[in-house]
This record gives C-alpha cells, sequence and structure tokens, in this order.
C-alpha cells in the first residue's frame, strides 16, 4: 500500500484538477494505492488577483467534489520561495507520502534529487486557472470546466464577484512584474545565448522570462524565482536594466516591469506558464516578441555596447 503526493495551487479547483486526480484513483496501474495526499500551495494568500480563494475554501473545493471517496486528504503547504529548503518544507507540512505525482519540471527535479520516485499525472484536458479566472472577469460562463464542489463553495462564497472585484480593484494602479534577460552559459562557461519562453497563457508568443511581483518579496527576489520557475536555471543578477511603464505594454492590463540582466549556467527546463524554453543567439533574437521586449531587448544590446560588457 503506497501514499501519492500532488500539489498545487487549486485557485480555482477545476475539471482539469478533478479528471487528474479522478484517473490516478481509478487508474488500475496504481490499485495499490492507500492514501492521495493533495498539497494546497500559496496556503496563506488569499483574496489576490492571481489567488482569490483561500486554503479552507479550495479545500472545501476538492472535498466537496470527492466526497464520496475517503482516500483523500488534503493539506496546506505555504510558500516560503527558498528552492534549496523546500522538499524538506513540504515533508513537514504533509503526511508520509511514498511519490509524487507532478508535471512541472521543477517539482520533478526538486524531489527526484531528494531521491522521491516521481511520476507522470494523467491530464486529458488543458486547462489552467489563469484562463478560467480571466473567462470570469470577461464575463464568459464557465461553469462547465467546474466540479460540481467547486461550483457550491463558488456560489455560497461568491466566488465570480470575488475574482471581478479584485480585477477591478487590482486595475486601478498598474500592476508590477519582473522581466530577466538570461545570459546563458554553460557548465564550462561557454556563452550560448540569451533564454526566452514561449508562454502557455494568453498572450500567445516568444518572451522573456518573468512574471506578476509577489507580496512580500523585493523585486530582486521576484525576478529570481520568476526566472526559476519558468525556466529552472539559478540566475545571478548583475544589473538593473530599467523600468518600463507604458500603459499599452501588456494588452491585458497597464504593468510596470523591472527590467534584470542575470546570468545563468546549465541546461533551461520549461516550467510553470512556460510551454517551452528557448536559447537564441545574438545574431538570431526573435524578432516576434511579445509585450514590449524587443524594445526591451534593443535596450540591452545598446547597454551591452555602451558598458563594454562582454559574456
Amino acid at each position: 500500500m503506497t501514499t501519492g503526493l500532488i500539489i498545487g495551487r487549486f485557485q480555482p479547483f477545476h475539471n482539469g484538477h478533478y479528471n487528474a486526480i479522478k484517473s490516478v484513483i481509478e487508474d488500475k496501474g496504481n490499485e495499490d494505492i492507500k492514501k492521495l495526499i493533495l498539497g494546497i500551495g500559496s496556503a496563506q494568500l488569499k483574496n489576490q488577483l492571481e489567488n482569490p480563494f483561500s486554503y479552507d475554501e479550495r479545500r472545501l473545493m476538492v472535498e466537496l467534489s470527492f466526497k464520496e471517496n475517503n482516500c483523500i486528504e488534503v493539506y496546506p503547504i505555504t510558500d516560503i520561495n527558498n528552492y534549496g529548503k523546500w522538499v524538506k518544507h513540504v515533508i513537514d507540512s504533509v503526511p508520509h507520502f511514498d511519490y509524487v505525482l507532478t508535471n512541472n519540471e521543477i517539482t520533478r527535479q526538486l524531489f527526484e534529487e531528494d531521491g522521491y520516485p516521481v511520476k507522470n499525472l494523467p491530464i486529458e484536458t488543458i486547462i489552467s486557472g489563469v484562463e478560467i479566472r480571466e473567462m470570469i472577469i470577461k464575463g464568459n460562463d464557465c461553469s462547465d470546466l467546474l466540479p460540481e464542489g467547486t461550483r457550491t463553495v463558488m456560489k455560497e462564497i461568491k466566488g465570480y464577484e470575488r475574482i471581478k472585484q479584485l480585477y477591478r480593484n487590482s486595475h486601478r494602479n498598474p500592476v508590477p512584474t519582473t522581466d530577466v534577460i538570461i545570459e546563458l552559459h554553460n557548465q564550462k562557461g561557454d556563452y550560448k545565448g540569451l533564454v526566452f519562453i514561449e508562454r502557455k497563457n494568453i498572450p500567445y508568443g516568444l518572451a522573456l522570462p518573468g512574471g506578476f511581483h509577489e507580496y512580500g518579496l523585493s523585486a530582486e527576489q521576484n525576478a529570481i524565482k520568476e526566472a526559476k520557475e519558468e525556466t529552472g536555471l539559478d540566475i545571478e543578477l548583475i544589473n538593473q536594466l530599467g523600468v518600463y511603464s507604458d500603459p499599452d505594454r501588456d494588452p491585458r492590463s497597464h504593468t510596470i516591469s523591472t527590467v534584470f540582466i542575470a546570468k545563468a549556467y546549465g541546461i533551461p527546463k520549461a516550467g510553470d506558464d512556460a510551454k517551452n524554453v528557448i536559447v537564441a543567439s545574438e545574431n538570431n533574437i526573435p524578432d516576434n516578441l511579445v509585450f514590449d521586449h524587443n524594445k526591451i531587448i534593443k535596450d540591452y544590446q545598446e547597454w551591452r555596447k555602451n558598458e563594454k560588457h562582454y559574456y
């Protein structure tokens, strides 16, 4: 008899999560499962556009969706923003487990390095919490993408209205973000190029690694965290290129990005919101970058020339 662990934020718990977990439970190859632990990440966060629901609300979404199944247990996992200590933090937050189920490359890498077996989480249809929240903001019906338990909780807590209000509140002021220009080297120190990600979510296309500025982190800490989540790379910040604040730079909302230049060594791996990672040489920079990242790259090239910066 073994115990599996699945970690997710579940903002909200949707059919993609539900069907994946149901497939694990019903999979004939997993008949030895005694218990399935669900660790709800970012458990300390709530009432934010990216994290609108509390841990208790998300736990209830899961429990009501699987109310006929008693092999699932739910536990909170808070953020510590330290990959070196994260696996131990998870182990201390949940009961004993024998293996991890995930499709997140960073989660896989961290647990495998600690000696845990990692299995792929079955996914039939790719649905993201970001897309569901965007549908709600736009007033589109997404009820068919949510299991019954989530629909029940959303109705009781007025979850749809909460997301719309958080969106309105968050857009009264520009939203802070961070982006990183990563100069990639191999383990021998040879320069390989700049790192770009292919985005999973709207707007689709190639971009610099980065993301929304998380509450409680400095811009530098946020840049390091986002780079790690999207590329798997441990970066070293070497300079701040500038601040980019054109109201039209992001089609979703007015964002202000602090852009850093960093170095990294190794092989990047796509994770989090990244569908893929590419490394482009100086003479082959993509010209179809989303947001204002073409302008950022041009400014970086000018900085590199003026500062007599060498890789």
